[in-house]
């Protein structure tokens, strides 16, 4: 894979809601990992998948989280958001799925999709919905 891409930390992602910006951090740290598991296991499929299922199984639990706070200061952009998680992933399971099946496997391009998908996340839904929670207080 190419050692171009990797998943570090910028305070150019901070919204400014400390757990939110600490869930994000370790997002990247997960993104990391699979990366590196793609990295050192050429076509070892189990540990890239662990590391797919690691980063899923978190991102579950922060999306869930964001969507508790949307929920409490009533954020009108909601729905929208909640399936812009839903996509990611049943996207990212898909990909598991298709490398438990024995598929031919793209992870470069997973990777360029994820860390594109992320920082756009962040940038532009994320950062909105800090803006509005930091507005009804």
């Amino acid at each position: 894979m190419d050692a171009e891409i990797s998943f570090k930390w910028s305070d150019s992602y901070r919204t400014g809601h400390e757990v939110i910006d600490k869930e994000h951090q370790y997002l990247f740290s997960l993104l990391q990992d699979v990366k590196t598991a793609a990295d050192n296991c050429e076509d070892n499929r189990t540990t890239v998948t662990d590391a797919l299922n690691k980063l899923i199984e978190y991102t579950q639990q922060h999306f869930a989280h964001e969507e508790e706070l949307m929920l409490h200061y009533d954020y009108t952009g909601y729905e929208e958001h909640k399936q812009k998680h839903l996509a990611l992933v049943n996207q990212v399971e898909d990909f598991v799925e298709d490398l438990l099946d024995g598929e031919p496997i793209l992870i470069f391009e997973l990777m360029i999709f994820l860390k594109d998908w992320l920082t756009e996340h962040i940038l532009e839904d994320d950062m909105i919905l800090v803006g509005v929670f930091n507005q009804t207080g």
